[in-house]
């Protein structure tokens, strides 16, 4: 499978969060096995990319630590953001929320100029 959209990363995110919530609330699942089990969800292509933009912003964290979710999470919309095929998808707004549209930029108008015709001298 190839890359995923920011908005299919987004959704696998905060479907995760839902299940492994009620995974761990109903004792099927310990907390600390969560962040290898969100980094085996993601798509290898992907991950490659976010384990190495991690790398950049943690130079001191231990190979065999896992990273935090919301740090994979993270890296990986920064990842998405960039990529040119990801670009026209829009990602969620939370894992509440729906899609907004991206807002549209607003043109920017000059004040009309005005010339006095009156003939007056105002100085």
């Amino acid at each position: 499978k190839g890359t995923p959209s920011r908005t299919s990363f987004s959704q696998y995110h905060c479907e995760f969060q839902k299940i492994v919530k009620w995974l761990v609330d109903n004792g099927k699942m310990e907390r600390s096995s969560e962040k290898e089990k969100f980094q085996h969800g993601i798509p290898l292509t992907l991950w490659v990319r976010i384990a190495r933009r991690l790398e950049i912003l943690y130079l001191l964290h231990h190979p065999d630590n896992p990273y935090e979710v919301e740090e994979m999470f993270n890296a990986g919309d920064w990842y998405l953001k960039g990529n040119t095929t990801a670009m026209a998808s829009i990602p969620p707004t939370g894992c509440q929320g729906g899609i907004l549209p991206a807002p549209s930029p607003q043109p920017v108008t000059a004040p009309a100029k005005t010339t006095d015709t009156s003939g007056a001298d105002s100085g």
